[in-house]
């Protein structure tokens, strides 16, 4: 089946490219899934994409938007310092010179079709009142639990064997040496870098054991050896955060960014819906 978009006929490869595209999202989306349901899937989402791509190329027909000729200048000039160009460049010998004149039309292109996007989507900030509806609607979203800032030195080995390790290495604690020195010097786990510093860690999400002895210290205070399915821990706390509601302050900007990205979505699906509801698109035997 060729598929036919407002009279023009979709080459063969550039579906079977985008399929070459989409077709690791869908297997990887749809695992454990009948090999059929991931092939008709992919081949929907293929075609769906190509329409689009294609409804967007002849609207930039349509329109012609101008766009910034310096801009497409600073994107081809960072184009043509990619090794890749210059491979190409150098294969061109005397066509060189339409070489980039064409990459330089694509760009102009593709900024032409981002400029309608963009106009298709173009929204106003929400308002502070949208802001504050939304978070007094999902305050629970902004629930943080009980949380603490630790650090450790692991000891992958179990057992006796471990066991004695990790006992030489409270033996340097107790000698004086600082934690994260310590950590920096001995510790089997990749946070050593840091001196151990394993950042915020919220309730649950620790495996038991080491949740039980974390969250029981004191900041500043040292924990004694114990072992988990990883091997033998010191933790070091350093802070405690008990668990709160974040206010609107702190997180009506992020409230803000997201109410935005959902109306241009919106808007851009609208759009799309449009073009699509206008066009003719039917897929023709051969």
């Amino acid at each position: 089946m060729t598929l036919v978009i407002n009279g023009q006929e979709v080459p063969e490869a550039f579906f079977e490219q985008r399929l070459q595209e989409v077709y690791p999202e869908v297997q990887q989306r749809l695992e454990g899934k009948p090999p059929a349901i991931i092939e008709l899937t992919a081949q929907d989402e293929a075609r769906a994409r190509v329409i689009e791509e294609v409804l967007i190329e002849q609207e930039v027909d349509r329109v012609n938007p101008e766009t910034d000729e310096a801009l497409v200048q600073q994107e081809l000039q960072k184009m043509l310092k990619k090794q890749e160009t210059k491979r190409q460049l150098k294969q061109a010998g005397q066509n060189r010179d339409r070489v980039i004149e064409n990459m330089r039309k694509q760009l102009y292109r593709r900024l032409q079709a981002y400029e309608i996007m963009e106009a298709a989507m173009r929204q106003d900030p929400p308002s502070d009142e949208d802001v504050a509806a939304f978070y007094q609607k999902n305050e629970n979203y902004f629930k943080v639990p009980e949380q603490v800032r630790a650090s450790h030195v692991l000891v992958r080995q179990s057992g006796e064997a471990g066991r004695a390790r990790i006992d030489e290495i409270c033996a340097e604690l107790d000698g004086g040496r600082k934690f994260a020195e310590v950590a920096r010097e001995f510790s089997e786990d990749t946070s050593a870098e840091q001196g151990g510093d394993l950042g915020w860690l919220p309730r649950g999400q620790a495996v038991a054991p080491f949740e039980k002895v974390a969250f029981g210290l004191e900041p500043g205070q040292v924990s004694e050896p114990f072992d988990t399915q990883f091997g033998w821990h010191i933790v070091q706390l350093h802070e405690r955060q008990d668990a709160r509601v974040q206010p609107l302050e702190e997180v009506g900007e992020q409230i803000s960014m997201m109410l935005l990205r959902e109306r241009r979505d919106e808007a851009y699906r609208l759009f799309m819906e449009d073009l699509k509801e206008k066009a003719t698109i039917e897929e023709v035997k051969p």
